[in-house]
């Protein structure tokens, strides 16, 4: 038994090592490279996800909840005159209508209905994000700030780890017994030091943004991924699935890792663009 703990943990250890260089080199090289890296995040999980809530359901709009996901960013490589301006105003309405789906499971015992409304949750959670995350970002200016990008990850990757760090040795309060038993408040809480840390070590190297800015980006990035990783719980729990997929040894599918960018990001770029000016 230890030994086969230990390989799960050398193994998670080394897709984690490979992935964060993965990362790390798409979305700090370029903009075609971070564009590769955003395509890459929503295809994987448009499909995970449309694999969970489709695969007891084998009928037609399994291509439908797909192409749900994937079809908003496919669109605005062809035709992103048709959005240019109104980046903000789509990313902040398909914001609007997921967190009404998240907070209805989070915070009520209302069960969605994945197998119904598939495709225009895809659409809301991931594919419009995804657009729009690649307009603001990546290809909707002349020049590409990488550090965003990279800036949000470290957050995310931050929150996560002191959240496991502080869980496993002084957790006790379940957060959310029903969606995410494992998870506790201590955790939770623990991140928050992590984060002001890496908010403080990239207002050093990325001075366009200062410290307060740089801390309450962060502060935002906390709250709303792990409320991403709580919807994305919800969904895994109410089709008894453990992992949204196998694309990763040691940490499940990529929703898995990418559910809270998924749902920090809108909240990271609209505080960026409208309330900094950025």
């Amino acid at each position: 038994m230890a030994s086969e703990t230990l390989a799960k943990l050398r193994t998670r250890g080394i897709t984690g090592l490979l992935f964060v260089i993965i990362v790390l080199a798409l979305t700090g090289y370029n903009k075609y490279t971070a564009s590769l890296f955003l395509l890459v995040v929503c295809f994987t999980c448009s499909f995970e996800y449309t694999n969970m809530v489709r695969k007891q359901v084998k009928d037609p709009s399994f291509n439908l909840t797909f192409v749900c996901g994937v079809g908003p960013l496919i669109f605005s490589y062809f035709k992103p005159e048709l959005i240019e301006d109104y980046e903000l105003l789509i990313l902040g309405v398909s914001f609007g209508v997921i967190l009404f789906f998240a907070l209805s499971v989070i915070f009520t015992k209302v069960r969605t209905n994945h197998n119904l409304l598939g495709p225009v949750i895809n659409f809301f959670y991931i594919g419009l994000p995804m657009m729009c995350i690649s307009r603001l970002v990546v290809l909707g200016g002349d020049e590409y700030y990488n550090y965003i990008l990279i800036g949000l990850l470290f957050f995310l990757w931050a929150s996560d780890s002191g959240s496991y760090v502080v869980g496993r040795f002084l957790g006790k309060t379940p957060m959310h017994k029903r969606i995410s038993p494992n998870k506790t408040i201590e955790g939770w809480l623990g991140g928050i030091p992590f984060v002001l840390l890496f908010a403080y070590l990239l207002s050093i190297y990325f001075t366009d943004i200062n410290l307060s800015q740089w801390s309450i980006l962060g502060m935002s990035v906390w709250l709303f991924g792990s409320m991403g990783d709580l919807f994305e719980s919800s969904i895994k729990r109410q089709f008894q699935i453990k992992d949204s997929g196998k694309g990763l040894p040691g940490h499940g599918g990529f929703l898995d890792r990418f559910d809270s960018f998924i749902f920090a990001a809108p909240v990271f770029l609209l505080i960026l663009f409208l309330i900094f000016d950025f």
